[in-house]
C-alpha cells in the first residue's frame, strides 16, 4: 500500500499565519469515509490607543489582531476554514481647554506734595488787566505820587473797576485808583476815570481792596492805557524786575488825581522794577 502524502494545511488570518498539520498513521488505512472536522477558532482583537487632543482635535487609532487555530481529524477528512475580523475604532475627542489667568498686581506709589508757603493768599480774576503777583514787597510814595503802570488792552470792551492790595497804618489813610489814556508814544494823556478817594481809618495788613467806576471805561484791543494808583498806604508788590512805571507828582493829599497833568510833573519811565499788584476788572 502506496504513503498518502500529507500536506500542511497554511492560511493568514488578519496578517497571523496559521498552519494546521494533521497527524496520521503512517500505514494506516482510513476507518471510514473522508470526514470534515470542524476546527477550534479562537480570534482575540485588542484596540488600544490613546488620543491625544490638539488644538486642532486630531485622534489616533491602532488596532492589533491575533487569531489561533486548532484542527485534528483522521487521515481522510476536508478542512475548511474561514475567519474574518473587522476592527474599528472611532475617537471623538471633546476637549474645552480653559484659561483662567491669574496674577496679582503690586506696587508703591509715593506722593510728595511740596507746598511754597507765602504770607497771604492771591486772588486771580478771570478777566483782567494788569497784574496781581505773589507779593513780597510794598512801596509807598505818601500820597504825593500817582503810580502809572502801563498795559495793553487784552480786548475791546470796558473796565468797569480796579482792585489793589495794599498795607495801611490807620488814621488819615486813603487811597484812590483810576485809568489814564496814552498818546500814542508812550505818555500818560488825560484821565479816563478815577474812583472817589476811599478812607482807610483802621490799620490791616494785604488788605485787598475793590472799586467800581461810576461808569464803565471804554477801551480798545491792543492801545495802551495807564493804571493809576494814589495814596498814603503802601501798595504790595513782587521781587522781580519785570515791571515799570511812571510817575505823577502832586502836591499830596487827600488830593485827586489830575485829570490831565502837566508833562512836566511826569517822570520818565522807569524799568526794571517790581510788578505791583493792581489790575483793572473788564467782566461786569
Amino acid at each position: 500500500m502506496s504513503r498518502r502524502s500529507i500536506l500542511p494545511l497554511s492560511f493568514i488570518l488578519l496578517g497571523v499565519a496559521v498552519t494546521w498539520l494533521p497527524s496520521c498513521g503512517s500505514n494506516s488505512s482510513p476507518a471510514s469515509p473522508a470526514a470534515t472536522a470542524t476546527p477550534t477558532f479562537t480570534a482575540t482583537l485588542a484596540a488600544s490607543f490613546t488620543p491625544t487632543p490638539t488644538p486642532t482635535n486630531t485622534a489616533a487609532a491602532t488596532a492589533t489582531s491575533t487569531g489561533t487555530a486548532t484542527a485534528s481529524s483522521t487521515p481522510s477528512f476536508t478542512a475548511t476554514l474561514t475567519a474574518t475580523s473587522t476592527a474599528t475604532a472611532s475617537f471623538t475627542p471633546n476637549v474645552t481647554a480653559t484659561n483662567t489667568p491669574t496674577g496679582t498686581a503690586t506696587g508703591t506709589f509715593t506722593d510728595s506734595p511740596t507746598d511754597t508757603p507765602t504770607d497771604t493768599a492771591t486772588v486771580t480774576p478771570t478777566c483782567f488787566m494788569g497784574a496781581a503777583p505773589t507779593i513780597a514787597g510794598d512801596y509807598n510814595t505818601s500820597g504825593y505820587a500817582v503810580f502809572l503802570f502801563p498795559y495793553q488792552a487784552p480786548s475791546t470792551g470796558n473796565i468797569y473797576g480796579m482792585t489793589g492790595e495794599v498795607l495801611s497804618t490807620g488814621g488819615s489813610s486813603f487811597y484812590q485808583f483810576g485809568v489814564y489814556a496814552d498818546d500814542g508814544s508812550g505818555n500818560p494823556t488825560h484821565l479816563l476815570g478815577s474812583t472817589p478817594i476811599i478812607s482807610l481809618p483802621t490799620s490791616a495788613a494785604f488788605d485787598i481792596q475793590s472799586q467800581t467806576f461810576g461808569s464803565p471805561i471804554a477801551i480798545t484791543a491792543g492801545n495802551t492805557y495807564w493804571l493809576a494808583f494814589l495814596g498814603n498806604v503802601a501798595l504790595y508788590s513782587d521781587l522781580s524786575t519785570a515791571g515799570q512805571f511812571k510817575q505823577i507828582y502832586v502836591a499830596g493829599g487827600p488830593t485827586p488825581m489830575p485829570s490831565s497833568p502837566a508833562p512836566a510833573s511826569i517822570t520818565g519811565l522807569a524799568t526794571g522794577q517790581a510788578v505791583y499788584y493792581l489790575y483793572a476788572s473788564t467782566c461786569p
